[in-house]
């Protein structure tokens, strides 16, 4: 009997998926596009006992191996593990007019960042409330009381991404939306950040920069990888060749599968829950919860040490400096200054240096945010300039909660979960981040 458990609709190596191109599944449990397929074959010559060809949206299975009914097991497992999955409760398009007024506040309370449409009378209510995301569960007692089970997510839209929940299924579905015109550029009103869109210019390489699905309230994680992916490394492919790990079980891995697909991939919307699943079993990071985003950059550094000391990526690390200090597990910071020039650095500065500012007091046993603007221009340290690449920006009243939003200082662009937008005012974005990226 093969085991199908760890077949996927994507390859474990990089984003190329079963409607890209032929997936092969190896003996080992890999599924791999045809390259690292060929790679895999020559370090492991392991045998492929099926592969999956996309024909005009029909599955065609190729049974390598002489294993009754392999293919309708196959189908049966794709079809499980889809992220997201076809609604048995509904037939049919959406009706236009039910959401062509998209509001932005929930019809019982106040709330207005996690709210949902319902596609069948156009009432919009709260979601569920979750760790670090406030909601009064208005939308799931609209549904209770009027069994209106499709609604839509207002807060998590793109040209590329739309959420459409079930709770009939529990689950995201696959729903035809494409009869609706969004207004997918609208501006976000930021509670403590004002930044101003560029709404009317769609015209800028979207491929430039990448979103990434916001699942497991994981927008901590997402722009540490954004802000990671400035710092690439053509040689981490090379750990694919010697490491002893499943892809699917390896953190380095993954990290080089979402950073090869933010820098040179052609999906405007990555997924990283394979990702999120290895962080979630260290009992660091738990799914749902948000944590302070400079508390996971440490995470990761940790790997880039481990992995290096075991020989399979380069030395990382001696290519930056990171101005905080760690110390029995408690992160130091510099104290705020109104200028990144003021800022206190000492040690050896290399290619890049990260800048965390210190954004928050203890006041009353109580985590207290500054909110104060910062000036930030280019450094000069040690006569070498060092320019302002990229920076992570907080909204909220408390780190461990809130929202990470990432902000690309070389295409002027914000990143908002899915959502990519061009920048008018830099101002505002490079005075109020949280951890900034200079590259020398």
């Amino acid at each position: 009997m093969i085991d199908l458990t760890q077949f996927e609709s994507e390859c474990n190596y990089c984003y190329n998926n079963i409607n890209d191109e032929t997936l092969f599944y190896c003996e080992c449990t890999l599924t791999t596009c045809k390259y690292h397929y060929e790679l895999h074959f020559k370090l492991k010559g392991c045998l492929c006992l099926f592969n999956v060809t996309n024909e005009n949206n029909n599955l065609m299975v190729n049974n390598l191996v002489s294993e009754d009914d392999l293919t309708n097991q196959v189908l049966v497992h794709l079809n499980k593990n889809d992220d997201t999955i076809v609604c048995p409760h509904f037939s049919g398009d959406v009706d236009k007019n039910v959401i062509d007024i998209l509001d932005k506040q929930c019809n019982e309370c106040d709330i207005n960042d996690n709210v949902w449409k319902c596609l069948e009378c156009g009432y919009v209510g709260c979601g569920r409330n979750q760790y670090g995301i406030e909601g009064n569960n208005h939308m799931f007692n609209h549904y209770k009381s009027t069994d209106h089970f499709r609604t839509l997510s207002l807060n998590s839209k793109s040209d590329y991404y739309l959420k459409v929940y079930c709770y009939k299924c529990d689950y995201y579905i696959k729903c035809d939306l494409s009869n609706i015109n969004f207004n997918t550029t609208e501006n976000r009103n930021f509670n403590l950040i004002n930044i101003n869109l560029n709404n009317s210019n769609n015209n800028f390489d979207k491929k430039s920069i990448k979103g990434i699905t916001n699942n497991f309230n994981n927008c901590y994680i997402s722009t540490v990888l954004h802000l990671l992916s400035n710092i690439y490394d053509e040689n981490l492919d090379n750990h694919f060749n010697v490491c002893d790990y499943h892809p699917i079980d390896c953190f380095m891995c993954q990290f080089i599968k979402v950073i090869n697909g933010l820098n040179k991939g052609d999906k405007n919307i990555l997924n990283i829950d394979p990702f999120i699943n290895i962080i979630s079993k260290s009992d660091i990071f738990i799914k749902y919860q948000q944590y302070d985003a400079s508390e996971f950059l440490y995470y990761v550094f940790d790997k880039f040490e481990f992995y290096y000391q075991k020989g399979t990526i380069p030395n990382l690390l001696e290519r930056l400096y990171f101005n905080t200090k760690k110390i029995s597990g408690t992160i130091f910071f510099n104290e705020f200054v109104n200028n990144l020039n003021e800022i206190q650095l000492d040690g050896t500065f290399n290619d890049f240096l990260i800048i965390c500012i210190k954004r928050y007091n203890y006041e009353n046993h109580e985590t207290v945010k500054i909110n104060d603007p910062i000036e930030c221009d280019d450094l000069v340290i040690n006569d070498e300039k060092y320019s302002f690449i990229c920076s992570i920006l907080h909204e909220g009243t408390v780190i461990e909660s809130g929202h990470y939003l990432y902000y690309d200082n070389v295409n002027y662009l914000i990143v908002n979960d899915e959502l990519v937008n061009e920048v008018i005012d830099l101002t505002s974005v490079k005075a109020f981040s949280y951890i900034y990226l200079f590259r020398k």
